[in-house]
Protein backbone atom coordinates (compact mmCIF):
# COMPACT_ATOMS: atom_id res chain seq x y z
CA UNK A 1 0.00 0.00 0.00
CA UNK A 2 3.06 2.34 0.94
CA UNK A 3 4.13 2.18 -2.75
CA UNK A 4 1.07 3.78 -3.91
CA UNK A 5 1.08 6.30 -1.61
CA UNK A 6 -1.38 4.83 0.65
CA UNK A 7 -2.12 4.36 4.31
CA UNK A 8 -4.63 2.47 6.60
CA UNK A 9 -5.80 3.70 9.92
CA UNK A 10 -8.14 3.23 12.63
CA UNK A 11 -10.44 6.08 13.76
CA UNK A 12 -13.42 5.93 16.08
CA UNK A 13 -13.65 1.93 15.24
CA UNK A 14 -13.66 2.57 12.13
CA UNK A 15 -10.80 1.66 8.97
CA UNK A 16 -9.63 4.42 7.08
CA UNK A 17 -7.62 4.30 4.08
CA UNK A 18 -5.93 7.57 2.55
CA UNK A 19 -4.14 9.26 0.33
CA UNK A 20 -0.05 10.54 1.37
CA UNK A 21 0.67 14.01 1.64
CA UNK A 22 -1.53 17.06 0.49
CA UNK A 23 -1.65 19.95 2.91
CA UNK A 24 -1.53 20.30 6.47
CA UNK A 25 -4.41 20.15 8.67
CA UNK A 26 -2.94 22.56 11.53
CA UNK A 27 0.39 24.09 12.26
CA UNK A 28 1.52 24.14 15.31
CA UNK A 29 4.03 26.24 17.15
CA UNK A 30 6.51 25.67 20.69
CA UNK A 31 3.71 27.79 22.32
CA UNK A 32 1.02 25.46 21.65
CA UNK A 33 3.27 22.26 22.84
CA UNK A 34 3.00 20.94 26.20
CA UNK A 35 5.81 21.72 28.11
CA UNK A 36 8.03 18.59 29.95
CA UNK A 37 9.10 18.72 33.08
CA UNK A 38 12.53 18.10 32.23
CA UNK A 39 12.93 18.18 28.77
CA UNK A 40 12.07 20.50 25.57
CA UNK A 41 8.79 20.81 23.91
CA UNK A 42 9.63 18.90 21.13
CA UNK A 43 12.48 16.41 20.42
CA UNK A 44 13.97 16.32 17.08
CA UNK A 45 15.88 13.16 15.81
CA UNK A 46 17.94 12.98 12.45
CA UNK A 47 18.38 8.98 11.26
CA UNK A 48 22.14 8.41 9.80
CA UNK A 49 22.79 7.70 6.14
CA UNK A 50 23.40 4.29 6.39
CA UNK A 51 20.41 3.26 7.76
CA UNK A 52 18.71 4.23 4.08
CA UNK A 53 18.68 2.53 1.13
CA UNK A 54 20.35 4.15 -1.70
CA UNK A 55 18.49 1.85 -4.14
CA UNK A 56 15.21 0.84 -4.33
CA UNK A 57 13.61 -1.66 -6.87
CA UNK A 58 10.38 -3.16 -7.32
CA UNK A 59 9.25 -6.46 -9.29
CA UNK A 60 5.79 -6.15 -11.30
CA UNK A 61 4.53 -7.80 -14.16
CA UNK A 62 5.13 -5.56 -17.02
CA UNK A 63 1.96 -5.05 -19.55
CA UNK A 64 3.95 -3.81 -22.34
CA UNK A 65 6.28 -6.69 -22.80
CA UNK A 66 3.63 -9.43 -22.75
CA UNK A 67 2.75 -9.79 -19.24
CA UNK A 68 7.02 -11.15 -18.55
CA UNK A 69 8.23 -10.20 -15.23
CA UNK A 70 10.24 -7.34 -14.59
CA UNK A 71 12.11 -4.73 -12.20
CA UNK A 72 12.02 -1.14 -11.96
CA UNK A 73 14.67 0.54 -9.97
CA UNK A 74 15.54 3.64 -8.39
CA UNK A 75 19.33 5.00 -6.79
CA UNK A 76 20.05 7.84 -5.37
CA UNK A 77 23.68 9.28 -6.92
CA UNK A 78 24.96 10.91 -4.11
CA UNK A 79 24.90 9.73 -0.36
CA UNK A 80 27.90 7.57 1.60
CA UNK A 81 24.77 4.55 2.23
CA UNK A 82 25.03 1.06 0.47
CA UNK A 83 21.93 -0.77 1.93
CA UNK A 84 18.80 -1.52 -0.76
CA UNK A 85 15.40 -2.16 -0.80
CA UNK A 86 13.02 -4.39 -2.60
CA UNK A 87 9.52 -5.11 -2.73
CA UNK A 88 8.26 -8.00 -4.98
CA UNK A 89 4.75 -6.87 -5.74
CA UNK A 90 1.92 -8.81 -7.67
CA UNK A 91 0.51 -5.65 -9.83
CA UNK A 92 0.55 -5.45 -13.86
CA UNK A 93 1.26 -2.20 -14.96
CA UNK A 94 3.52 0.10 -17.54
CA UNK A 95 6.91 0.17 -16.84
CA UNK A 96 7.18 4.21 -16.71
CA UNK A 97 4.14 3.91 -13.60
CA UNK A 98 6.49 1.56 -11.83
CA UNK A 99 9.83 3.43 -11.98
CA UNK A 100 7.78 6.48 -10.78
CA UNK A 101 6.75 4.36 -7.72
CA UNK A 102 9.99 3.10 -7.61
CA UNK A 103 11.39 7.00 -7.31
CA UNK A 104 8.63 7.81 -5.04
CA UNK A 105 9.24 5.02 -2.34
CA UNK A 106 12.66 6.51 -2.61
CA UNK A 107 12.35 10.20 -2.17
CA UNK A 108 9.71 9.60 0.32
CA UNK A 109 12.29 7.29 2.67
CA UNK A 110 14.88 9.79 2.54
CA UNK A 111 12.10 12.49 3.04
CA UNK A 112 10.87 10.96 6.46
CA UNK A 113 14.74 10.85 7.82
CA UNK A 114 13.72 13.12 10.51
CA UNK A 115 11.37 12.39 13.49
CA UNK A 116 10.03 14.48 16.22
CA UNK A 117 8.30 13.52 19.38
CA UNK A 118 6.04 16.16 21.08
CA UNK A 119 2.67 16.41 23.52
CA UNK A 120 -0.51 18.18 22.41
CA UNK A 121 -3.35 19.06 25.03
CA UNK A 122 -6.14 16.80 24.71
CA UNK A 123 -8.18 19.48 23.29
CA UNK A 124 -6.86 18.09 20.17
CA UNK A 125 -8.95 15.06 19.57
CA UNK A 126 -9.30 15.81 15.72
CA UNK A 127 -6.37 15.10 15.24
CA UNK A 128 -5.41 11.34 13.56
CA UNK A 129 -3.06 9.21 12.16
CA UNK A 130 -2.04 9.96 8.90
CA UNK A 131 -2.60 14.37 9.22
CA UNK A 132 0.14 15.78 7.95
CA UNK A 133 0.79 19.22 10.21
CA UNK A 134 2.83 22.27 10.53
CA UNK A 135 5.35 22.47 13.11
CA UNK A 136 7.54 25.06 14.42
CA UNK A 137 10.73 24.41 16.51
CA UNK A 138 13.90 27.11 16.56
CA UNK A 139 12.23 28.94 13.98
CA UNK A 140 12.15 26.86 11.24
CA UNK A 141 8.91 25.04 10.25
CA UNK A 142 8.31 21.60 8.90
CA UNK A 143 5.85 19.25 7.42
CA UNK A 144 5.36 16.49 9.02
CA UNK A 145 2.84 13.21 9.60
CA UNK A 146 2.01 11.60 12.59
CA UNK A 147 2.44 8.03 12.70
CA UNK A 148 1.54 7.44 16.38
CA UNK A 149 -0.89 9.07 19.11
CA UNK A 150 -0.67 7.86 22.43
CA UNK A 151 -3.48 9.29 25.22
CA UNK A 152 -3.22 9.55 28.62
CA UNK A 153 -2.92 13.51 30.72
CA UNK A 154 -2.08 14.38 27.12
CA UNK A 155 -1.81 13.54 23.84
CA UNK A 156 1.76 12.16 22.81
CA UNK A 157 2.58 12.32 19.14
CA UNK A 158 5.18 10.36 17.26
CA UNK A 159 5.43 12.07 13.33
CA UNK A 160 8.30 11.57 10.34
CA UNK A 161 8.80 14.25 8.33
CA UNK A 162 7.23 14.13 4.98
CA UNK A 163 7.89 16.56 1.30
CA UNK A 164 4.29 15.99 0.02
CA UNK A 165 6.03 17.23 -3.59
CA UNK A 166 7.23 13.73 -3.80
CA UNK A 167 3.74 12.20 -4.32
CA UNK A 168 3.31 14.79 -7.50
CA UNK A 169 6.27 12.91 -9.36
CA UNK A 170 5.40 13.27 -13.43
CA UNK A 171 4.92 9.93 -15.23
CA UNK A 172 6.79 9.35 -18.21
CA UNK A 173 5.01 7.68 -21.44
CA UNK A 174 5.48 4.27 -21.11
CA UNK A 175 7.89 2.22 -23.50
CA UNK A 176 6.30 -0.31 -26.06
CA UNK A 177 7.84 -3.79 -27.04
CA UNK A 178 6.54 -4.97 -30.91
CA UNK A 179 5.43 -8.09 -30.36
CA UNK A 180 7.27 -10.98 -32.31
CA UNK A 181 6.25 -11.54 -36.38
CA UNK A 182 4.63 -14.47 -36.95
CA UNK A 183 6.28 -17.12 -39.16
CA UNK A 184 5.96 -16.64 -42.96
CA UNK A 185 4.27 -19.01 -44.97
CA UNK A 186 5.86 -20.54 -46.98
CA UNK A 187 4.41 -21.17 -51.33
CA UNK A 188 1.00 -22.56 -51.88
CA UNK A 189 1.45 -26.01 -53.88
CA UNK A 190 -1.83 -26.16 -55.96
CA UNK A 191 -2.50 -29.74 -57.90
CA UNK A 192 -5.04 -30.09 -60.38
CA UNK A 193 -6.73 -33.66 -59.36
CA UNK A 194 -8.86 -35.86 -61.88
CA UNK A 195 -11.12 -37.74 -60.21
CA UNK A 196 -14.54 -39.92 -60.86
CA UNK A 197 -17.93 -38.80 -59.40
CA UNK A 198 -18.29 -40.72 -56.16
CA UNK A 199 -22.11 -40.34 -56.44
CA UNK A 200 -24.31 -39.79 -59.41
CA UNK A 201 -26.19 -37.01 -57.32
CA UNK A 202 -23.43 -34.95 -57.04
CA UNK A 203 -23.49 -31.66 -58.55
CA UNK A 204 -21.08 -32.22 -62.01
CA UNK A 205 -17.47 -31.09 -61.09
CA UNK A 206 -15.33 -29.75 -63.85
CA UNK A 207 -12.45 -30.08 -62.24
CA UNK A 208 -10.85 -30.45 -58.65
CA UNK A 209 -7.86 -28.83 -57.49
CA UNK A 210 -5.46 -29.68 -53.68
CA UNK A 211 -4.24 -26.85 -51.90
CA UNK A 212 -1.48 -27.63 -50.03
CA UNK A 213 0.43 -24.52 -47.71
CA UNK A 214 2.91 -24.90 -44.51
CA UNK A 215 1.86 -23.25 -42.63
CA UNK A 216 -2.05 -23.52 -43.57
CA UNK A 217 -3.47 -19.94 -43.60
CA UNK A 218 -7.11 -20.78 -44.56
CA UNK A 219 -8.78 -19.89 -47.41
CA UNK A 220 -5.81 -17.31 -48.18
CA UNK A 221 -4.12 -20.59 -49.56
CA UNK A 222 -6.82 -21.84 -51.89
CA UNK A 223 -7.31 -18.16 -53.24
CA UNK A 224 -3.95 -17.81 -53.77
CA UNK A 225 -3.09 -21.00 -55.57
CA UNK A 226 -6.51 -20.19 -57.77
CA UNK A 227 -5.09 -16.90 -58.75
CA UNK A 228 -1.93 -18.49 -59.40
CA UNK A 229 -3.54 -20.51 -62.02
CA UNK A 230 -5.86 -18.01 -63.50
CA UNK A 231 -2.92 -15.61 -63.73
CA UNK A 232 -1.00 -18.51 -65.87
CA UNK A 233 -4.09 -19.08 -67.90
CA UNK A 234 -5.32 -15.94 -68.29
CA UNK A 235 -6.01 -13.61 -65.49
CA UNK A 236 -9.38 -13.12 -63.44
CA UNK A 237 -11.98 -10.54 -62.61
CA UNK A 238 -10.50 -7.56 -59.98
CA UNK A 239 -7.54 -9.98 -58.92
CA UNK A 240 -10.30 -12.10 -56.97
CA UNK A 241 -10.16 -15.72 -57.36
CA UNK A 242 -14.03 -16.94 -58.78
CA UNK A 243 -16.02 -19.47 -57.72
CA UNK A 244 -13.60 -21.22 -55.06
CA UNK A 245 -15.04 -22.69 -52.32
CA UNK A 246 -14.41 -25.83 -49.50
CA UNK A 247 -15.59 -29.12 -50.38
CA UNK A 248 -18.57 -30.50 -48.71
CA UNK A 249 -18.33 -33.20 -46.16
CA UNK A 250 -18.34 -35.79 -48.83
CA UNK A 251 -15.29 -34.90 -50.14
CA UNK A 252 -12.33 -37.43 -49.65
CA UNK A 253 -9.75 -36.15 -46.69
CA UNK A 254 -6.30 -35.02 -47.48
CA UNK A 255 -3.26 -35.11 -45.38
CA UNK A 256 -2.51 -32.43 -42.52
CA UNK A 257 -2.10 -29.06 -44.34
CA UNK A 258 -3.71 -30.09 -47.54
CA UNK A 259 -7.20 -28.58 -48.23
CA UNK A 260 -9.57 -30.13 -51.78
CA UNK A 261 -11.28 -27.20 -52.82
CA UNK A 262 -13.79 -27.04 -55.62
CA UNK A 263 -13.99 -25.36 -58.55
CA UNK A 264 -17.39 -24.24 -60.99
CA UNK A 265 -15.16 -22.13 -62.95
CA UNK A 266 -13.57 -24.50 -66.11
CA UNK A 267 -10.09 -25.16 -65.46
CA UNK A 268 -7.58 -26.01 -67.67
CA UNK A 269 -6.59 -29.55 -67.51
CA UNK A 270 -3.57 -30.77 -66.21
CA UNK A 271 0.25 -30.07 -68.14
Amino acid sequence: MRTYSGDAAEQDGVLRFNLRGGEPVVDFGEDDLILPDDAASARLTRGQESDLPREVSIGFTNIGNDHQAATATSRRLVGGSTRSAHANLAMVTEDSEAERRAEIWLQDLWAGRESAEFALPPSRLSLALGDVVGLTVNGRRRLIEIQEISDTESRAVRALSIDPEVFDLALAPPSRRAGAAPPAIGPVHAQLLDLPTLRTEQPPVLSRIAVFADLWPGTEAAGAAWRRWQGFWGGSEGGQALGIKPANRHTPRFPRRTSPWTSSTPLPPAI
